[in-house]
């Protein structure tokens, strides 16, 4: 169990830094530094440097399934209890902001603090997350904020993708199909009914598409 750092043009393994707790389901690498955060499957996340081959935190994260980066910081959530809304600083591994202290709408509900996919845009600012129950909400992560409901899907979603624009949002469901809206004007604009079963990943390309 372990994080491998790698040159990728000659292929050499450059450092491996062994993780202590269960096995890796997400990374993010701290912009300008050699640290990375991983989320493994134990609910853990552990801060490694990869200058010193340590692993230089460990922070719980009960009930949390997935992880998205926003520069030096991780959001992290899960779909079920008790995985809520967490963010965490990647550098220091201190707790950001913990569950009980996001500021909820009326129309959001304790239920809006689970979620089954997030994505982040606007340099890590905003963050649009996936609740069980098939809606969609906006958040503004920096100031704790929910923002509003954007879309009532009416269906569990798997993963989400968004441009970096915020413009438009791409969302696969549990049966494999991927839905891309128009945020602006919260249209659904296309579905992709592919027959290859439920996905594992999702992005959208840089030009939106």
């Amino acid at each position: 169990r372990g994080v491998r750092c790698w040159d990728m043009h000659s292929g050499e393994c450059l450092q491996r830094v062994a993780v202590s707790r269960g096995g890796v389901i997400g990374l993010h690498w701290i912009a300008d530094s050699a640290r990375v955060v991983a989320l493994t499957n134990q609910y853990q996340l552990c801060g490694l440097d990869f200058d010193s081959g340590q692993e230089v935190f460990l922070e719980a994260a009960t009930g949390c399934t997935w992880m998205v980066g926003l520069g030096n910081q991780v959001l992290v959530g899960g779909a079920v209890m008790p995985g809520r809304l967490m963010l965490l600083d990647g550098r220091s591994g201190q707790v950001v902001r913990k569950p009980g202290q996001w500021k909820l709408t009326s129309e959001a509900g304790d239920g809006a603090l689970l979620a089954s996919a997030a994505a982040t845009y606007g340099e890590g600012r905003y963050g649009v997350t996936a609740a069980p129950d098939g809606n969609v909400h906006l958040w503004d992560v920096q100031e704790g904020r929910h923002l509003t409901r954007l879309l009532e899907v009416g269906a569990p979603v798997t993963h989400l993708a968004i441009g970096g624009d915020g413009l438009f949002l791409a969302l696969a469901l549990e049966n494999g199909w991927v839905q891309l809206w128009d945020l602006e004007h919260r249209l659904l604009c296309q579905v992709l009914e592919g027959p290859w079963g439920s996905l594992t990943a999702l992005a959208l390309a840089t030009d939106g598409f």
